[in-house]
Order: structure tokens, then C-alpha cells, then sequence
């Protein structure tokens, strides 16, 4: 199974990326593989729905052969107004409608104070089906007091919080290798 993260923030000290890069661990941990897209690497420039051959951009085509190869999704936001972010949704309203083709995908969000955070899970829960997606039940909502800085980096630190995303890794793995084995 190949596991594709992707990340919501642009910010150098993202808690999103921490919470992808301990998904990530777990996704290792279970035999399975990742990539983790992060727009600072793979960036789009502002989505214009009448402009010509946006889905012909390279990076848009790299994120939609990255989206092709994975068997499941977790897509990490931070709430940004009560929703998710912006750059999250314009690389969403690049990708073609059926983009996530019957894949299964998780959603997780950091932000919104403690558990108070899960509106952006909500939002992207209608886009993502909107495109054709499966999001699995179990959704992680969490806040930055969830963190740690060791070696200048931030990693998840919550008992609870990390036994939550463990839930939800197993949960997105087993709907995975489900939904591929009856393709």
C-alpha cells in the first residue's frame, strides 16, 4: 500500500507537517509506504476556473500522478477561520472532480484550541466526497499544546492524540487494502 500525506500549511514550523510526519511513522511502522506533498515544494500558483490548461500545469499534473499511485489519502489542514486553508483549496480546485477516484482518505486538522477544531475536517469532508473520495469515520482534530519542540522541530506529544491518529492510520490502511483488492 503506498499512502499519499498531504499537507494544508505553508509555514516553516507546521504543525500539520508534524502530525504527516508522525502519520508517517505509523504508516512505516505498519509495513505500508508514504510520500508527503507539501505546497513550498510543489507549488500552484492562485486557481482562475476560465484560465486555459490548468490541469496541464506540471506541478498539477504531479500532484494528480501522486494522487494516481496511492491507495489512500490523509490530507492535514490547519484551521484557518473556521475552515480549512487557502492553499489547500486551491490545489484541491486544480485537481479534475473525480481526482480521488473511490480512494479512502483520512482528514485531520490542527487548530480551533482543545478539540474545538474539527469544522475543517467537516469542510473538506463535502469537497472531498464532491470529488469522488471515501473519507473513512475516524477524523483527528487537535491544537498546538498537542506539540513539542525537540531538536528544533515540532512532534506530536499527546498520549491521547497520538492514539487517535494510530487509530486512524490502521483505520485508513484496512479500507485501503480493501477497497484495492476489489478493483
Amino acid at each position: 500500500m503506498n499512502i499519499l500525506l498531504i499537507s494544508g500549511s505553508l509555514s516553516t514550523m507546521s504543525y500539520s507537517g508534524a502530525l504527516l510526519r508522525y502519520f508517517a511513522q505509523q504508516i512505516s511502522k505498519a509495513g505500508q509506504s508514504c510520500d508527503i506533498v507539501n505546497f513550498t515544494e510543489l507549488p500552484l500558483p492562485l486557481f482562475v476556473p476560465d484560465a486555459p490548461n490548468s490541469q496541464e500545469l506540471e506541478n498539477t499534473q504531479t500532484l494528480v500522478k501522486k494522487i494516481n499511485q496511492a491507495n489512500g489519502l490523509i490530507i492535514a489542514t490547519p484551521l484557518y477561520h473556521g475552515s480549512l486553508s487557502g492553499v489547500l483549496k486551491n490545489a484541491l480546485d486544480h485537481l479534475p472532480s473525480t481526482a480521488f477516484g473511490n480512494k479512502p482518505i483520512a482528514l485531520a486538522n490542527v487548530g480551533g484550541g482543545i478539540r474545538a477544531g474539527q469544522s475543517a475536517c467537516e469542510h473538506l469532508r463535502t469537497i472531498i466526497r464532491s470529488m469522488s473520495g471515501h473519507v473513512i469515520q475516524t477524523q483527528l482534530g487537535c491544537f498546538d499544546g498537542d506539540f513539542k519542540t525537540f531538536d528544533e522541530e515540532l512532534h506530536l506529544n499527546d498520549a491521547a492524540i497520538k492514539q487517535r491518529a494510530d487509530k486512524l492510520v490502521l483505520e485508513l490502511i484496512n479500507m485501503s487494502e480493501n477497497l484495492s483488492s476489489n478493483r
